[in-house]
């Protein structure tokens, strides 16, 4: 147990005696609470746990039936025998008997105690994980546990038994680790705001009122050695489907809940197989996707195949980050397919601080929608109380932060190799030169870059990117580094300034390239595209003039498809009207565009749309090849048979 406090007082409340008996001898780690014969009056036993001094106090099941009188009696004598007052309320339940009027009975003694008992609870339920469907499709249940802050978990019976010495320390301890997080959480509350404001049950309708107040981004990294299995994860977290057919890339997908952005990176399987040469490439893909860095890795195992290499790769990933990445991890899994006797597994979850949550099939392939809503929550709840534990160890965001859309104005420089996109972000940013600059042919930016600068009291983020669309670049670099340009601006930047070097022409390929970002950007990219170009100090006309009279009629539609959007830059000098008159130019278009952004949805369908020209070439290339043959066939077959006459 990680709480600092050194007694515990835990209250156990429910509608089965025997399943509160097993789960206090489970808490005491001795057979205090009898199974024979229900206890008729409220018991109190001590004991201790880590050095902690531990008092269960169990409450008879006719609290829930008898008189107000009688109730009360039991209120107080609960009070008196967990003074100066309990700790963590927890709710054993079993559901089959379990009625409406047993949760309004439960809810009036949580309330006698305070509000914010409810934040004090958590819900203990047994039965078999096949049966959970239908009774999170119960509203009494559901809405009992989201009035309990969706803070649940399921105790199957070799778990409470106690037969299996592995089982009963896994789940003692993953039920202490539950238990004080919940009170590491409310003790935060409290110091911050002196009393806990407690929200109406249903305050958290909405995934994004789950998230602690403090981040308006959610980064997540989906580990695991099976890829069926984290797809589901990362479509129940997105509520879509994102990503179905193994891959052997990271790719990243996001969505915003009402203000709040989620990002989820997938790994794909190889990572825990591949060569150390790979694996570094992987290593890096997913710091890249995930700057300025994850909030939360989700551990996504399949128990049957799951090795010991597996388990040190994993380990390694995570300590590549930090050590205290294992605080930032929760792992998920099937509790059917796991023998706890697999002490890989048993390690691994110790060492991720007993953080656990079984998900099975029912629960990942969102056939029943009452039950998928509760296990999205859940979810959501687990990683916002590990999320509020380490506040300390995430990423810093802005103090100011506060509307991404109004305080903070972001900006992404694409363009070939050599035409000043880094000089050009030094110019903006003006705080020395962040970005690396030189006249190269050769790429100098290898990966985009973010830095952010404040003009005029205003927030300005600002990336940098290599020649996304030069020939050099593979196909796979071009794609992790467009979706590290969006991600680094999440939920997206608000312009992409196209910086093309002034020439007395235009060659076809600047021509081809512009044509490439906006294919690569996809459909209505061009509502967010200024022109920006460079070595200013070499125009001797205004700039109108130049393009009316340098430019070819290519050029000027491309123009005129980006909405004759354009300005010039002199990186020489240290000018800052050059740089007001730029940010203006890009306020008037956003205002055009309704404050509307570039996001990775828009991304993903251009991937979908290239994924499907490219579907539609081939076809047509195996086509024409199968013409071609089918002809060749048939000149072969009449000139055998000519020569067979003759």
């Amino acid at each position: 147990m990680v709480c600092t406090m050194s007694e515990l007082n835990l209250v156990l409340l429910g509608n089965n005696w025997s399943l509160k008996a097993k789960v206090g001898n489970l808490l005491l780690g001795k057979p205090e609470f009898s199974l024979d014969t229900e206890h008729e009056e409220c018991v109190k036993v001590c004991g201790t746990f880590q050095d902690k001094t531990l008092t269960v106090i169990y409450s008879p099941d006719q609290i829930l039936t008898v008189s107000p009188e009688k109730l009360n009696k039991f209120i107080e004598e609960i009070k008196a025998e967990s003074a100066p007052g309990p700790h963590v309320f927890l709710l054993v339940l079993r559901p089959e008997d379990f009625t409406e009027k047993h949760k309004t009975r439960l809810e009036s003694v949580l309330e006698s105690f305070s509000e914010q008992a409810f934040d004090q609870t958590l819900v203990l339920m047994n039965g078999a994980l096949w049966d959970m469907k239908d009774y999170m499709s119960v509203p009494h249940i559901r809405d009992l546990i989201i009035r309990c802050r969706h803070r649940y978990k399921w105790l199957n019976d070799t778990e409470l038994n106690q037969n299996n010495q592995n089982v009963t320390e896994v789940t003692v301890k993953g039920l202490f680790s539950r238990i004080s997080d919940m009170l590491k959480l409310n003790k935060q509350h409290s110091e911050l705001c002196g009393t806990r404001h407690t929200a109406s049950p249903d305050s958290h309708s909405s995934v994004s009122d789950i998230f602690p107040s403090h981040l308006s981004e959610l980064r997540l990294v989906l580990l695991g050695n099976n890829w069926s299995l984290k797809a589901k994860v990362g479509n129940l977290l997105l509520g879509k489907k994102c990503s179905s057919r193994c891959q052997d890339k990271c790719p990243i997908y996001s969505k915003m809940f009402k203000d709040k952005h989620v990002t989820v990176i997938y790994t794909p399987d190889t990572i825990l197989t591949c060569s150390e040469e790979e694996y570094e490439q992987f290593k890096r893909y997913i710091r890249l996707l995930s700057a300025p860095g994850p909030h939360v890795f989700l551990l996504v195992l399949w128990p049957y195949d799951f090795t010991e290499k597996h388990k040190t790769r994993l380990e390694s990933v995570l300590q590549s980050f930090s050590e205290q990445a294992f605080d930032q991890t929760l792992v998920l899994m099937d509790r059917e397919l796991w023998n706890m006797r697999e002490s890989h597994i048993t390690d691994l979850i110790i060492r991720c601080r007993h953080r656990y949550k079984w998900l099975n099939d029912t629960e990942l392939n969102q056939n029943n929608q009452n039950m998928t809503e509760v296990t999205v929550k859940s979810l959501f709840s687990r990683i916002s109380d590990m999320l509020e534990l380490n506040k300390e160890h995430l990423v810093p965001e802005p103090e100011d932060k506060t509307s991404e859309n109004t305080d903070c104005l972001r900006i992404t420089l694409i363009g070939k190799t050599g035409t000043g996109k880094s000089s050009s972000g030094n110019t903006i940013v003006n705080t020395g030169k962040p970005f690396k600059a030189k006249p190269s042919q050769k790429p100098v930016t290898k990966v985009c870059q973010k830095e952010e600068t404040l003009f005029e009291g205003r927030r300005v983020a600002v990336v940098d990117t290599p020649g996304l669309f030069d020939t050099e670049m593979s196909y796979d670099k071009v794609n992790v580094e467009r979706l590290r340009c969006v991600s680094l601006l999440a939920p997206g930047p608000h312009v992409f300034l196209l910086v093309l070097q002034l020439e007395k022409r235009f060659t076809t390929e600047e021509k081809k390239t512009i044509e490439l970002i906006k294919k690569g950007f996809g459909k209505g990219v061009e509502k967010f595209i200024i022109f920006l170009f460079t070595h200013g100090d070499k125009l001797d006309t205004p700039i109108e003039t130049f393009i009316q009279d340098e430019t070819d009629e290519v050029f000027k539609q491309l123009l005129s498809d980006c909405g004759d959007r354009f300005h010039v830059f002199d990186n020489k000098k240290n000018d800052r009207t050059q740089v007001k008159e730029l940010l203006q130019k890009i306020d008037d278009m956003v205002k055009k565009n309704k404050g509307e952004c570039y996001t990775s949805d828009m991304l993903l369908e251009a991937e979908a749309a290239t994924k499907r020209e490219m579907i539609k070439e081939r076809k047509e290339i195996e086509f024409k090849y199968e013409q071609e043959i089918n002809d060749l066939k048939l000149k072969i077959s009449e000139h055998e048979k000519v020569n067979a006459r003759n």
